[in-house]
C-alpha cells in the first residue's frame, strides 16, 4: 500500500503546487487590470474621440471656464462640509479651491455619490485609485477626501497644470500623455475640465463659499511651500 500512498501524495501536492500558481496569477491579473484601469482613467471605456479632433491645438480646454452655479442642497452640503475639506487641502499641499473645484464636478458634495463604473464618494475615487492610495472606506468622507486630495497632488506634481490634473483625474494620468501632455479629445474629459476650472475661478472670486476668507487665505509663501501654485 505504500507506493499507492505515496503516489497520492504526490498527486495531491501536483495539484495543490497547479492551484496555487494559478490563482497568483489571477491576482496578478487582476493588479495589472486595476493598474490600467487608474492610468486610463474612468471616461475611456465608454468614452468617445471628438470628431476633427487636432492634438496641437489641445493644449487649452476649448475655451474659458464654465459658468457654474452653487446653489440648493449643494450649497447646504458644501457649507457643512467646507472646513474640514480645507484643513485636508492644506495639509496635503493643494490650494482648497482646487480641491472644492472637482469634489463640485465630482459629486456636488453628496457623500452618497457612486457611478456604474464604480467610483465612489465626495471626489469619486474608483477601487484600483483607493486601493493604491492606501483608502480603507472610499465611503467615509473624510477617507475619501484625503485619498482624492493626495491622488491630485500627484498629478498636480505630475503635469504642473491644473488643467492637465483635472483632466488626468477624470481621463486618466495614461491619457494625457498618450495626448502630448494635453486635454484627451475624450467628449465627457473636453466638458470636464472647464467645469472643474469654473469652479475653480468661482471660489477664488467669492472664498466666502467654501469657508474662506482674505484673512484665511494661505499666504503666498506658504503656497510657494506647499506647491499651492
Amino acid at each position: 500500500l505504500f507506493p499507492y500512498t505515496t503516489l497520492f501524495r504526490s498527486r495531491s501536492v501536483m495539484l495543490l503546487t497547479v492551484f496555487a500558481l494559478a490563482l497568483g496569477a489571477c491576482r496578478d491579473s487582476a493588479k495589472e487590470k486595476i493598474a490600467k484601469q487608474v492610468e486610463s482613467g474612468r471616461a475611456t471605456a465608454a468614452g468617445e474621440s471628438m470628431p476633427g479632433y487636432n492634438s496641437t491645438l489641445a493644449g487649452s480646454y476649448g475655451g474659458p471656464p464654465a459658468n457654474v452655479q452653487v446653489s440648493g442642497n449643494m450649497r447646504q452640503r458644501q457649507a457643512e462640509m467646507s472646513h474640514w475639506i480645507n484643513e485636508i487641502a492644506r495639509r496635503i499641499g493643494v490650494e482648497p479651491y482646487f480641491v472644492h473645484g472637482i469634489i463640485s464636478a465630482e459629486s456636488a458634495y453628496n457623500p452618497n455619490a457612486g457611478s456604474k463604473v464604480g467610483a465612489m464618494g465626495l471626489m469619486q475615487l474608483m477601487p484600483g485609485t483607493a486601493r493604491d492610495l492606501k483608502v480603507k472606506n472610499p465611503w467615509n468622507q473624510r477617507e475619501n477626501v484625503e485619498g482624492g486630495t493626495t491622488y491630485l497632488k500627484s498629478l498636480l506634481g505630475m503635469f504642473h497644470s491644473k488643467e492637465l490634473a483635472a483632466a488626468g483625474y477624470n481621463a486618466g494620468p495614461g491619457n494625457v500623455k498618450k495626448y502630448g501632455r494635453r486635454i484627451p479629445p475624450f467628449k465627457e474629459t473636453q466638458a470636464y475640465v472647464p467645469k472643474v476650472m469654473g469652479y475653480y475661478n468661482k471660489y477664488k472670486r467669492e472664498p466666502h463659499l467654501i469657508g474662506l476668507g482674505a484673512e484665511n487665505e494661505p499666504a503666498a509663501s506658504e503656497r510657494d511651500a506647499r506647491g499651492m501654485d
